[in-house]
């Protein structure tokens, strides 16, 4: 039981592996972001696309297995991870797991901690991440995580034929690539 009372007995948080290279786990984790963000942006500040930038050159492989992988059944729906190393947590839920943010901060306290020592990063708008994090003691600070926004329809930049600049929210983007058609 959490912290609101809520059960959830199927629900378990393990650790990711602690294999280098392109694991089940790293495929698994992809999936997830890619389904919980793919009506709108859940997590808008850590999307499919940052966890695959990120992986690698830019996070350390060091303390993979610290990552917390939040799981019903065989199916993730919650996300404890770094960016560039231990000391810093960034968190995604599944929006019908949305219980899941205290034990998620719980577990980025006792494993993605450096030092002692740990910074979290929060959606603004998250009323419940913030009253989690509240409550394990952690006080709002000035600095912010910035996202990029582009806005598609004031881009005036010349494209080879055949390419074409376009939103997400566009809705041929479901079948279209980088490199045409799918």
């Amino acid at each position: 039981m959490n912290y609101m009372g809520e059960y959830y007995m199927a629900v378990t948080i393990r650790r990711y592996n602690d294999i280098k290279g392109y694991s089940d786990d790293f495929y698994k984790v992809c999936d997830f972001l890619i389904r919980i963000n793919e009506k709108k942006a859940a997590t808008p500040n850590y999307l499919w696309a940052r966890w695959v930038w990120q992986f690698g050159p830019y996070m350390s492989m060091a303390h993979l297995s610290h990552i917390g992988i939040a799981q019903d059944g065989d199916k993730i729906v919650g996300l404890a991870t770094y960016e560039g190393d231990v000391g810093e947590a960034y968190f995604c839920v599944d929006d019908e797991y949305n219980f899941l943010k205290w034990d998620l901060i719980e577990y980025a306290i006792k494993n993605l901690s450096a030092n002692g020592k740990i910074r979290i990063t929060l959606p603004d708008g998250d009323l419940s991440y913030q009253q989690a994090a509240i409550q394990k003691g952690f006080i709002a600070g000035k600095k912010k995580s910035e996202v990029a926004r582009i806005d598609v329809d004031s881009f005036r930049n010349i494209l080879p034929d055949g390419y074409r600049v376009m939103s997400f929210d566009n809705d041929e983007f479901e079948n279209t690539c980088c490199c045409g058609k799918w």
